[in-house]
């Protein structure tokens, strides 16, 4: 009769949690491993957002600027349409009509963030930091219909000065966009900057556009001060990086 063969349990007991010991130190590993390449994920999208707010700060500051400046040229116009244009020469009115012009509305970069959006911003773990990201886009709602309504009336204000003149000289507005333009046609553009400026269509529009401008450049920098405040935030965070 075979006699039945003692199993080494403590053996068998010790490479039994070595065994397990290996699985779980490698799952611990992995994990570990995935949460740090998640971590340097985080930190590069948003070190790329403090890249990104930073220069949309200074855009804005940049448009603020053109505002101050083409406001300026603005009410210039105003006041010299309420004289009849008397106390400027054709070539103060011409560089008039163009400091007017020179001012863009804002539409920032929002590549960064909505990266960091789609890598999903519970990946942020400061609390403050999270809440500022996720609130930045609608910062700029509120300026929207400002910002809708000032590009639009200065379009059709500058197609519809065009169109004036182009039906003055019997030509298409496309052809009378540009100085070599009203030269071509026997009209200097010094005349014709006069003309506008005593034009009471044009000093009712560049009134609304101004008002618009006014309305619309408050907000932005209201804008600015919550980005600002965002980017301090940012920067707190990522300055702990290094």
């Amino acid at each position: 009769m075979i006699e039945p063969q003692k199993i080494p349990w403590k053996r068998t007991t010790v490479e039994v949690s070595a065994i397990v010991a290996s699985i779980l130190l490698a799952f611990a590993i992995d994990a570990w491993w995935e949460e740090r390449t998640e971590r340097a994920r985080a930190d590069e999208l948003l070190l790329s957002l403090e890249l990104e707010w930073s220069t949309e700060v200074r855009r804005i500051d940049e448009r603020l600027n053109e505002y101050d400046r083409s406001m300026t040229a603005m009410i210039r116009f105003l006041d010299a349409h309420s004289t009849g244009a008397s106390n400027l020469s054709p070539s103060d009115a011409v560089e008039l009509i163009r400091n007017m012009r020179r001012w863009s509305t804002f539409k920032p970069s929002v590549a960064a963030y909505e990266v960091l959006l789609a890598y999903g911003l519970d990946r942020i773990e400061d609390r403050d930091l999270r809440l500022a990201v996720a609130s930045w886009p609608s910062a700029l709602a509120e300026v929207t219909p400002e910002q809708e309504a000032l590009h639009k009336v200065s379009l059709l204000d500058a197609r519809e000065q065009r169109s004036r003149l182009a039906d003055d000289i019997e030509r298409p507005w496309h052809e009378t966009q540009d100085d070599d333009s009203y030269n071509w046609f026997g009209i200097a553009p010094g005349d014709m900057a006069i003309s506008q400026i005593r034009d009471h269509e044009a000093a009712r529009v560049q009134m609304h556009i101004l008002n618009l401008m006014h309305q619309y450049r408050n907000q932005l920098v209201d804008v600015r001060e919550t980005l600002s405040q965002n980017l301090e935030i940012l920067q707190a965070r990522n300055s702990r990086l290094h």
